[in-house]
């Protein structure tokens, strides 16, 4: 799919900025470095051109159908950038429309470079460098995460950098909403190698881990010289290379917490900056060990474990079922319904009644070139002359015409050479009047059809306050509105909307009774999501909210989906169906239904590694490391082996050594070799299989312990330590 030409270097918009140098582009939008002629300084400014569609030889893009919503979404991000004043986000300076498409203009980062063009020409940076750039972007990230917003871009290509190693986000062009990753339709917008499987769907749970996914690549580009295995090829099965394998000399705190944030998986990354941030700060990478005291924790909890069903999992309080809002309810005042504006696309907007009809300025429907704004009145110089004059009603101008050649015959404006002759079009081009021309029918207001589909009024006079608008903008004016005001308000509360087909934008209220303006002004939403919105679910689909904490799940048959927590436990489930007792479970730290088996085959492995390692025995002095029955050169009896010595036989032939005697033991299957200090041949006995009693609090756990369980416990006990 072709892309839209950059414009050239030298290019002049608005009349005051000049494109200097194309920084960069992604799916819908070109970034050029410019020069503000009004300020004297370097900006950058954004330009929608989204992939597929064609620049023409003078600059402009068609936009097609969907052109007016486009400009529209693209203007609202620019507000939307415009209130992220944070460290790292560039200020917003401008936006307009022109050449067809919509601009907005940020300030720039001076004597920068993109990250991209500082990796090209070093091939990969010092880990200090690189570190430094990515830990500035992560705290700009958190910042604009915490106003509710993605970037949904990051790439070495949108990421500026100064000689003084100062960085910054740029092009939010692809900036999207993301509110407890709600299942929406969204576009799909992504950079091969950067973006996470769940944004090459057009259906995706997105959220902040998505952009931790994308700084985590461009880090590891920085690092490496180039970015790790896209997702899609890892999908394929193509392995992904561990960022330690590729860089040794990047501590392993840092491999390891980027490692995870470009896990494929959602649910396995961080899932939030301040998360992420708690990997970079841990001293080595994490090793989670099971204690028998922990797991007879676990157990005392589960046999005690009970939950109520209407219970929240992530705080105990009350979930609720809301029910959502009628269509087209209004979700700010949730009483008023959203109804269409009375919006005429022909309306005049001087006078607000007549109508808007075009008009093509060729001869021999021409406005005067001397007045400039009445139409030559034409008539022939006889039937049988095909010769005509036309004159000007207004000034009184008179011309000849003879075909298309046309001489001024009268002039009261002084302003051309009596005589002169000229085509149609000259004329026109002195008179600096369009080709086409839009008349009202009421007031003869007129206006000029610009190059890029923009009007501009210029009789009775230029409009002092608009300039040039699209029609849908005049249309506007023409209703008594601002130029981007929605098409759409609520009956009741007056909140204001953009509405098409079944998408809808909040543009702004009076009143935020439920905080529903807060959250989502300016977010284009689905019709059918805010009627879930509206009532405080995120997620446009059946299910419950906690009436306290921010814990929300999706109704999906029997199991509860879950949609958004802040609850650390669950929050490794997002997306996943559970039992809601499955999911009370997760949030006591509980084995699940179907890991309770094998969390009880457990307790019996750490008892097993208990007394391997001295922690319990069968006294409980924890005296006797062994007791039961043996054999020995065809002799049964008891072996007994404690603490201070170690004893086999009866009373008239009896074997017993000093238990620090013992220097090593090795155990093959039933049989046990236990060498003495100076002696060179094994004692060998013959073990059979004895009951272990644990008492532990959540009872008494007994388990069979065998010749290889006494081999271990002894030289843990004599401090050889043999490995689990």
């Amino acid at each position: 799919m072709a892309d839209p030409s950059p414009l050239p270097p030298g290019t002049i918009l608005m009349e005051r900025f000049e494109v200097v140098d194309l920084l960069g582009r992604g799916g819908f939008g070109v970034a050029y470095l410019g020069e503000d002629k009004v300020r004297g300084d370097m900006i950058v400014i954004k330009e929608l051109a989204p992939a597929g569609l064609k620049r023409e030889v003078d600059g402009i893009i068609d936009l097609g159908d969907n052109g007016p919503r486009l400009r529209q979404n693209f203007l609202d991000e620019a507000k939307l950038i415009s209130k992220l004043s944070v460290r790292g986000i560039l200020p917003l300076r401008a936006t307009f429309s022109e050449l067809g498409t919509a601009y907005y203009v940020t300030e720039y980062l001076p004597d920068a470079r993109t990250l991209d063009q500082i990796i090209h020409e070093e091939r990969a940076l010092t880990v200090d460098g690189a570190l430094d750039i990515f830990f500035q972007i992560l705290e700009t990230l958190e910042l604009v995460h915490r106003k509710g917003v993605l970037h949904r871009d990051i790439k070495p290509s949108n990421i500026l950098v100064n000689s003084k190693g100062d960085a910054a986000l740029i092009d939010f062009g692809s900036a999207r909403e993301w509110h407890g990753d709600a299942v929406v339709t969204h576009t799909v917008q992504y950079t091969p190698g950067y973006a996470p499987p769940e944004q090459m769907s057009e259906r995706a749970r997105r959220g902040p881990a998505t952009d931790i996914y994308a700084l985590c690549a461009t880090l590891y580009h920085s690092l490496v010289g180039e970015p790790p295995a896209s997702a899609t090829e890892r999908v394929s099965g193509a392995r992904y290379i561990p960022l330690k394998e590729r860089r040794p000399d990047v501590e392993a705190p840092v491999a390891h917490a980027v490692d995870l944030g470009l896990s494929l998986s959602y649910s396995e990354r961080p899932p939030t900056v301040p998360d992420f941030r708690q990997l970079l700060e841990e001293t080595e990478e994490p090793v989670r060990l099971t204690t028998l005291e922990i797991l007879d924790d676990q157990l005392v909890r589960l046999d005690k474990f009970a939950f109520n069903r209407r219970a929240c999992p992530a705080c105990s309080r009350l979930l609720l079922e809301p029910r959502p809002l009628k269509k087209s309810q209004c979700p700010v005042c949730a009483d008023g319904m959203i109804r269409r504006r009375e919006i005429h696309d022909r309306r005049c907007p001087s006078c607000r009644a007549g109508y808007l009809k075009s008009r093509i300025n060729e001869w021999p429907n021409l406005l005067c070139p001397c007045c400039k704004s009445s139409w030559l009145s034409v008539r022939r110089k006889g039937l049988l002359n095909a010769d005509s004059v036309a004159t000007c009603p207004s000034c009184s101008a008179k011309f000849e015409g003879n075909g298309d050649q046309l001489k001024i015959i009268e002039d009261p404006s002084n302003e051309f050479e009596i005589g002169s002759i000229g085509t149609a079009a000259d004329w026109r081009g002195l008179s600096e009047r369009t080709r086409e021309v839009h008349s009202c029918d009421g007031c003869d207001a007129q206006f000029d059809l610009l190059s890029d589909g923009r009007l501009t009024q210029v009789f009775p006079h230029p409009h002092a306050r608009f300039g040039a608008l699209y029609p849908e903008e005049w249309a506007r004016v023409a209703a008594g509105l601002e130029p981007g005001a929605g098409n759409s308000e609520c009956e009741r509360c007056g909140a204001e909307y953009f509405l098409e087909n079944d998408r809808v934008t909040l543009l702004c209220c009076n009143d935020d009774p439920n905080g529903f303006a807060d959250a989502y002004t300016g977010r284009l939403l689905y019709l059918e999501a805010i009627r879930w919105l509206g009532v405080g679910k995120e997620s446009p689909q059946s299910g419950f909210v906690c009436e306290s904490c921010p814990t929300e799940f999706d109704s999906d048959g029997e199991y509860l989906r879950l949609v958004k927590t802040k609850n650390v436990r669950l929050a490794r489930f997002v997306d996943q169906p559970r039992t809601r007792e499955d999911w009370h479970r997760i949030a006591q730290a509980l084995p699940t239904i179907s890991e309770e088996e094998a969390f009880l085959a457990s307790i019996d492995a750490a008892i097993r590694t208990a007394y391997r390692v001295g922690e319990i025995s069968f006294d409980s002095a924890n005296n006797t490391l062994w007791k039961g029955p043996a054999e020995r050169d065809g002799q049964a009896s008891t072996l007994v082996i404690g603490t201070s010595e170690a004893t086999f036989g009866g009373p008239f032939r009896r074997w017993r050594t000093p238990t620090d005697a013992i220097e090593n033991v090795i155990a093959e299957c039933d049989y046990l070799s236990v060498f003495l200090t100076g002696y060179r041949e094994p004692i060998v006995f013959r073990i059979e299989p004895v009951e272990l009693v644990a008492h532990l609090k959540s009872g008494e756990h007994a388990i069979r312990l065998d010749a290889e369980d006494l081999a271990c416990s002894l030289l843990w006990r004599i401090g050889t330590h043999p490995s689990e």
